[in-house]
């Protein structure tokens, strides 16, 4: 008999959410200098940042016009030290996607030996990478792709191609990775609902490029109300001003301080214990649960506002495959960097959220086969394991045909001809 000739990997897209950073809010009435965050960064991290504004190229997406971006974390100028501003990439966030290229690239071993050849060719045409404007997101993004390329080897300078293009959308409201017609209302409800009450507005936007989305994204935040319980132990520790903390923020605290070995927060009543802080992570587990799965509003508005950038991921998958022809594959890396609140609910407008605050440096892969009959295949991870198998219509396999795929994606729009007549406010609502 003959051999069968094995299926080729010939796209991978990858969306990430940033590493570990410093907290982006201050627990009112806690101790400030209870734990310090320095942004100080390890000489191999500090080798890698310093080659990066010849490395990479960052752009506006819509204008096309450059833009200096800072890849080194935003430092308090006042401490005389390394100290943190709010949100910043701490040097373990930058160590941590370094790891994941590296995984990556060594998972796919001969094929993306062959890709790092042909990369060698200019590399605008190969790779395709898209960040949030934020610092922590864009340095999660270079850093991953410095590993994932080994820009940072002796031979990088022949690379063809180079800077690597990065885009952003200053304008923030445009960019479909935050789900359309979310950015708004996810502003006024303060990313989720106050420890002491609902912060969700009675007058929800109407007007944006959603309205749909919005309402409904806003009728769910109204309904979430933290644990009972929570919010008295709260005020006893840090006074009544934490009320007007979300539970996010206080998980926040939390999460990043834990990632960076730190202490749970003291106040003036005692310090937080551990069973309390394990029931506010759990209760913000619950609150992505509602926001992006949830019957009040939250299950559609997911599945409607990012539906715009699941079709982008197809569109890419369309575009690399009707390029193919006999010479064999053209290989092609799409990543995105992102946020929490983008890995959440792509996770679950495709069926495999399990309802957890997704950690630093989450990922969605999503891999392009050709099979030898030409069909394509699509292949999905999320954070290392394989959930193809749970996409509505892909069956339960690994592979899912990439027609399945997109007509699920097509389906997010819930019967609606188009994105804009989905969008559309019926008067019943």
């Amino acid at each position: 008999g003959t051999d069968r000739q094995p299926a080729q990997l010939i796209q991978v897209q990858v969306l990430l959410r940033h590493g570990a950073r410093s907290p982006i809010s201050v627990l009112p009435g806690s101790f400030a200098d209870q734990h310090t965050f320095f942004c100080d960064l390890s000489s191999e991290v500090e080798f890698r940042v310093e080659h990066w504004p010849e490395t990479f190229r960052v752009s506006d997406a819509t204008s096309g016009r450059k833009k200096h971006r800072e890849w080194r974390p935003a430092l308090v100028a006042s401490s005389g030290n390394a100290t943190c501003m709010p949100g910043q990439l701490v040097d373990v966030g930058y160590q941590q996607h370094f790891a994941i290229g590296q995984h990556l690239r060594r998972s796919y071993g001969k094929a993306f030996k062959n890709w790092s050849w042909s990369l060698l060719s200019p590399l605008p045409s190969s790779v395709y990478a898209r960040s949030t404007d934020y610092g922590r997101t864009r340095a999660s993004l270079a850093a991953f792709l410095d590993e994932l390329l080994e820009l940072s080897q002796s031979y990088a300078h022949l690379r063809q191609g180079l800077p690597v293009h990065m885009e952003v959308y200053e304008q923030k409201e445009e960019e479909v990775m935050l789900g359309v017609g979310l950015h708004a209302s996810a502003r006024g409800t303060n990313e989720g609902s106050q420890v002491g009450g609902s912060a969700a507005k009675d007058g929800t936007e109407t007007d944006g490029p959603c309205p749909r989305a919005t309402w409904l994204h806003s009728k769910q935040a109204a309904a979430f109300a933290p644990a009972r319980g929570i919010m008295r132990e709260l005020k006893r520790l840090f006074g009544p001003a934490i009320e007007h903390m979300t539970v996010t923020q206080v998980a926040d605290v939390i999460y990043s301080r834990s990632c960076d070995r730190g202490t749970l927060p003291c106040g003036f009543g005692g310090c937080m214990s551990v069973p309390l802080a394990w029931r506010i992570l759990k209760d913000v587990d619950r609150l992505f649960c509602e926001r992006y799965t949830g019957r009040k509003g939250g299950a559609d508005s997911t599945r409607l506002a990012f539906q715009p950038f699941m079709a982008e991921i197809v569109e890419r998958m369309r575009t690399v495959s009707e390029a193919q022809d006999a010479t064999g594959p053209t290989p092609q890396i799409v990543a995105f960097g992102g946020h929490d609140t983008v890995i959440a609910p792509i996770a679950a407008a495709l069926g495999f959220f399990d309802c957890k605050w997704p950690p630093f440096a989450s990922r969605i892969v999503f891999e392009l086969w050709r099979q030898p009959s030409g069909k394509m295949s699509v292949r999905v991870l999320f954070n290392g394991k394989p959930v193809t198998g749970l996409i509505p219509g892909c069956g339960s396999g690994e592979l899912c045909p990439l027609v399945a795929f997109e007509r699920h994606v097509q389906q997010l729009l819930d019967g609606h001809s188009s994105f804009e007549a989905a969008c559309r406010l019926n008067d019943r609502e």
